[in-house]
């Protein structure tokens, strides 16, 4: 027997090593592809499954803001019926469930478009203080049918104008603001306080409600979460609020924290948002001096910081003074005050003693304290009716039926038509100041009928074209501009939205 050669047994040896390699490469690669195929399949039915959600989230925002905006609307027209005082009753307290629910659906819908990652964000200039005032301003109302007295104070190193997402702003001070008065018991108070530092907005919410206790502080940011099951239950709501809030605000490159609470003695969210100025704080250009008569010393003290920052001198009200008063009506009522230069500070609901000068609603601004020096606009009842020809395209009955009062309370006349055809031809055949287009119609839907009025010969196919949709998940504005529409009113609104946008119309094609 010859002997073996070491080297071919060696050779041997390393062809059935390559050959093992071989067979575990290629077992590998099978196993890498099987893992490509099921992680692609995956994939796919996952995007199947948000597109199907994203769907169905636009489909229910439409179905549900399509009766709600009836509902909240011929609610507001009751009101101007003179109802009798058990009336106002009962359409106040129908109101409030109509913007409960109202609330709870936008959250729903906002925490479905966050968890899409369906938000996007705007960048564009606005007047920061405007948008603070409008949040609390809103939320005045609200703030007095609870009792629970709110305030702002905003710094006068505050910038002007910044680049920003005004919209995503005012969501989260509404948030904050309505958690804060929710949650505050009759006679509390909220404090929103603004100012600008290390190049952003700084933004405290501050009341003196039930308070959070230390472990849960965490908690409440977390989805379909409250501090503890008995909030829930005695307060409602669905725990989504401060979650957006801080998803939105770390969308924008801010933050959202619990600053500080304890159990029964209030809490204090603060915001900061990174924003780009492009204004610098405005001069003090307001001079003068104006008498103080309010019986809230706290809120008399931020009157006075908000006077500073303007400019404009303070000093207690005395007899013979001879300057411009603001009083409140329990001070108004107390010291007989004259009314030929009185200013009230009153919540929206309450009505003046007597018939002063100019009211300031509370929460007091810096914008109603220019009002004194600078001059009011002309009361409501002093407007001209608005006499516009406008041609509403809607199918729903019950919207039909209150886009007609309000146009007519408004002093328009208006006709309306089922579908976006009927449109297109009462567009071709008549002259008309605005058309209130629905986006969602059966046989042409607003989108296609805004296209084939503007394909018409001028002056039919220039009419102002103003989208009404109860869409809220896709990018509705952008898609109804680019079809040609000039501006865009979502469901539901107010007739105070629908008569602005109507001054306005002249503006609208320019």
């Amino acid at each position: 027997m010859e002997p073996v050669d070491p080297r071919e047994k060696e050779l041997k040896a390393l062809t059935r090593a390559l050959a093992r390699e071989r067979e575990r490469s290629e077992l590998l690669e099978t196993i890498s592809r099987r893992q490509s195929d099921v992680a692609a399949r995956i994939r796919s039915d996952l995007e199947v499954q948000l597109l199907a959600k994203a769907t169905f989230m636009a489909t229910m925002s439409h179905e549900i803001r399509t009766p709600i905006h009836g509902v909240m609307g011929m609610l507001q027209l009751l009101e101007t019926t003179n109802p009798t005082q058990e009336q106002e009753e009962f359409l106040s307290a129908a109101r409030g469930a109509a913007e409960t629910l109202l609330t709870i659906i936008n959250d729903v819908l906002d925490y479905s478009k966050l968890d899409l990652s369906r938000v996007e964000l705007e960048s564009t200039p606005f007047t920061l203080e405007d948008v603070v005032d409008a949040a609390c301003g809103s939320l005045g109302p609200r703030a007095a049918q609870a009792g629970v007295r709110l305030y702002l104070l905003v710094d006068g190193g505050l910038p002007r104008r910044v680049e920003g997402d005004a919209s995503r702003l005012m969501q989260i001070l509404n948030n904050l603001i309505n958690n804060a008065v929710k949650f505050t018991p009759r006679g509390g108070r909220v404090v929103v306080r603004a100012w600008w530092e290390a190049e952003q907005l700084c933004l405290d919410v501050q009341d003196t409600g039930i308070g959070i206790a230390p472990e849960n502080a965490e908690r409440v940011f977390e989805p379909f979460m409250q501090a503890e099951a008995s909030i829930h239950r005695r307060f409602g709501g669905t725990g989504l609020g401060l979650s957006i809030c801080r998803r939105l605000a770390r969308r924008m490159g801010g933050e959202v924290v619990l600053l500080k609470s304890q159990p029964g003695e209030g809490t204090t969210f603060r915001v900061t948002l990174p924003l780009a100025p492009i204004e610098s704080p405005p001069r003090l250009t307001l001079h003068g001096t104006l008498a103080l008569a309010l019986a809230d010393t706290f809120e008399k003290d931020l009157v006075v910081q908000a006077l500073e920052s303007l400019g404009i001198d303070a000093v207690d009200w005395k007899e013979g003074l001879g300057l411009p008063v603001l009083a409140d009506e329990q001070s108004a009522r107390a010291l007989h005050l004259p009314t030929d230069d009185l200013w009230l500070i009153r919540d929206a609901e309450d009505h003046a003693p007597s018939q002063p000068r100019g009211v300031v609603l509370r929460p007091v601004r810096r914008a109603s304290l220019r009002r004194i020096f600078e001059g009011s606009a002309r009361p409501r009842h002093e407007l001209e009716p608005i006499r516009h020809r406008v041609l509403v395209a809607e199918d729903n009955a019950v919207n039909q039926r209150l886009a007609q009062a309000m146009l007519e309370r408004l002093g328009c006349t208006c006709v309306v038509v089922n579908d976006g055809s009927q449109a297109v031809a009462r567009a071709a055949a008549e002259r008309w100041d605005l058309v209130l287009m629905d986006c969602e119609m059966p046989v042409l839907n607003g989108f296609e009928a805004t296209l084939e009025i503007r394909r018409l010969p001028p002056p039919h196919g220039v009419v102002p074209i103003v989208a009404v949709t109860a869409n809220a998940l896709s990018d509705d504005r952008r898609r109804c501009l680019d079809s040609g529409m000039n501006d865009f009113l979502a469901k539901p609104f107010k007739m105070g939205v629908l008569e602005a946008l109507l001054r306005k119309t002249p503006h609208l094609t320019s």
